[in-house]
């Protein structure tokens, strides 16, 4: 079975680097995370990454929610992020979002 995988290269995944850059502290690059958080999805059944309290700037868990597109390969595509049970950003179509979360 190929594993799923993260939309690549569309505008809901340039909007999730900047949400993300914009919200959490870890000093990793978002893209090198992809295959992990697509794995982790897939693996646990959710269409959502959890990032602890610790590495937001909000101070609270951020729960970056994903539409998944069933095929073949799963592939997941960003939708929002959640703190306190309300949506704190949200991927905008009618926006256009660069590469690297600019």
């Amino acid at each position: 079975m190929t594993a799923a995988q993260i939309a690549y290269a569309t505008q809901e995944t340039y909007a999730l680097e900047k949400h993300y850059y914009e919200l959490v502290t870890l000093p990793t690059p978002v893209h090198f995370l992809f295959d992990s958080f697509a794995r982790t999805m897939e693996q646990t059944g959710k269409n959502y990454i959890l990032i602890p309290a610790a590495y937001s700037v909000l101070h609270r868990p951020l729960f970056f929610v994903f539409r998944i597109e069933e095929g073949e390969v799963p592939v997941y595509h960003y939708q929002h992020v959640m703190a306190n049970r309300k949506i704190v950003r949200r991927y905008d179509p009618n926006r256009e979002y660069w590469p690297d979360g600019r």
